[in-house]
């Protein structure tokens, strides 16, 4: 999910010159490999910044159901709009959609209603059946966009580094080298593999690690949380950005 829009004059004037002109004329037709550079740097900051940082969207994330559930905690936020409650068969994929007032949204979580925490008792008391023997909660929500201008001029230039390494002579890339190794008369040594920096969290650039280190300073690689029996984490999900 691309956190800027390529075609965004500002934006691909930063990208294919190193200067923001809000009245650059986008060529006809443009440069796909600005779209490619845009969407790899968004790709990779949002894994990087442990999905904080991210456009606006919706989600569908599933939470075990069984044996006790009292709320369900989504990762992307801040939360928007509770679209949908289901609760899904894993045997023969029934689904069955929860409605209100079953439960209710409070701050960035769900919380089933007081009659409601117990499966178990839920299903046979309200619904007047049994459980599902194997069963999930499926959560589908719209969420806002946390993408601010220091995130940004982080991904502007990130992508700036990306598209400059497809276009030799536009410019010196910043980027790592992906030298690893160098053999010269009997002597050898070894450089620091540059895929280290995205296994410690970083990508090598100094201006864009600066800003991820006030973003994720512990190099987290999800979304942080406190998770109880009656409070799972999120098992699966998936997500489609708003159009930009």
């Amino acid at each position: 999910m691309a956190w800027l829009n390529w075609l965004d004059p500002l934006v691909y004037s930063t990208v294919t010159t190193g200067c923001p002109d809000p009245n650059f004329v986008t060529p006809n037709p443009p440069d796909t490999t600005v779209q490619l550079a845009v969407s790899e740097a968004s790709a990779i900051l949002t894994r990087l910044t442990s999905y904080l940082i991210h456009p606006a969207g919706e989600a569908v994330e599933d939470f075990k159901a069984s044996p006790h559930i009292h709320r369900m905690s989504p990762n992307y936020l801040p939360i928007k709009e509770i679209l949908q409650v289901w609760r899904i068969s894993l045997d023969n994929g029934l689904a069955q959609e929860i409605v209100d007032p079953d439960w209710f949204q409070h701050g960035n979580a769900i919380y089933f209603t007081r009659r409601k925490v117990s499966v178990l008792s839920w299903y046979r008391s309200i619904c007047g059946c049994e459980p599902f023997s194997d069963e999930l909660l499926r959560l589908r929500y719209s969420f806002g966009n946390t993408v601010t201008q220091a995130a940004r001029r982080a991904a502007l230039y990130l992508a700036r580094q990306l598209w400059l390494s497809c276009h030799t002579g536009e410019g010196e890339c910043e980027l790592p080298e992906r030298v690893t190794s160098v053999n010269r008369e009997g002597l050898s040594y070894t450089i620091i593999d540059p895929q280290t920096f995205l296994d410690m969290g970083r990508t090598g650039l100094p201006k864009v690690d600066l800003w991820l280190t006030s973003v994720n300073p512990n190099r987290s690689r999800r979304p942080s949380g406190v998770w109880t029996p009656d409070a799972p984490p999120a098992v699966n999900r998936n997500f489609r950005p708003s159009p930009l």
